[in-house]
């Protein structure tokens, strides 16, 4: 029953507003869209753009979304070495099997790292040398989001050529040096993909740590208004 008023209401009101002169209608459409510009901070940020608001919000994403952006370049490193073992094996079967826990794994693992490493001690105020931060970052990006996929690709790839009988297995004795000749030139390869992920890591803790910082000098600036 309310609703049914509410709607009879609602027709009324859009009648009154038909009635109106062109005139009243454009002053009433500005008046609503300045109201609704004003009322909301982000679109008023964006249309006026305020440079000083779209900072602070693409910090905010960057910061909130920076690890996913490392795990997503993990799991592609992970998809290039899969593609590059099932080659040197000859491996054409299970390719669903095989993709699937290198592109999720990498990025799952990659993610908690660097949140565990750097992402929360920064937040909780346990990680304070810039140094440590990017040092930390890139060990990340090398170890999580570049040689853990490639490790991860050999068991994968060495059971399903085991498995489909694609590749000659080594004996017991010549099994160590036989996936390191199999391992290496794959990792000289992969050098290429292991300075990238670097190099990314090291930009976003470096980038998290400035963010860190300027999240410092506006709770400092606070509590001194605060006195104030």
């Amino acid at each position: 029953m309310d609703f049914l008023l509410g709607l009879q209401s609602s027709s009324c009101s859009w009648k009154k507003f038909e009635r109106l002169p062109e005139k009243d209608k454009y002053v009433a459409i500005c008046t609503l869209s300045a109201i609704c510009i004003f009322w909301h901070p982000i679109l008023r940020c964006v249309l006026f753009k305020c440079s000083t608001c779209i900072a602070c919000y693409s910090r905010r994403k960057l910061f909130g979304y920076g690890p996913a952006y490392l795990g997503g370049n993990a799991a592609f490193a992970g998809l290039i070495a899969n593609s590059l073992f099932r080659r040197v094996l000859n491996v054409t079967q299970g390719r669903v099997t095989s993709c699937l826990p290198m592109a999720v794994l990498p990025f799952l693992t990659t993610m908690a790292l660097y949140n565990g490493a750097v992402s929360q001690p920064l937040l909780s105020g346990d990680l304070n040398c810039p140094t440590c931060t990017i040092v930390r970052g890139g060990l990340v990006g090398v170890v999580a989001g570049g040689m853990y996929p490639i490790f991860l690709a050999l068991p994968v790839n060495a059971a399903l050529a085991a498995r489909y009988n694609t590749a000659p297995m080594p004996e017991k004795g010549n099994r160590m040096r036989f996936w390191f000749s199999v391992t290496q030139p794959i990792m000289r390869k992969m050098t290429f993909v292991m300075i990238l992920q670097a190099l990314f890591g090291v930009f976003l803790s470096s980038r998290h740590y400035d963010i860190y910082i300027k999240m410092l000098q506006l709770s400092a600036t606070d509590s001194e208004d605060l006195h104030n």
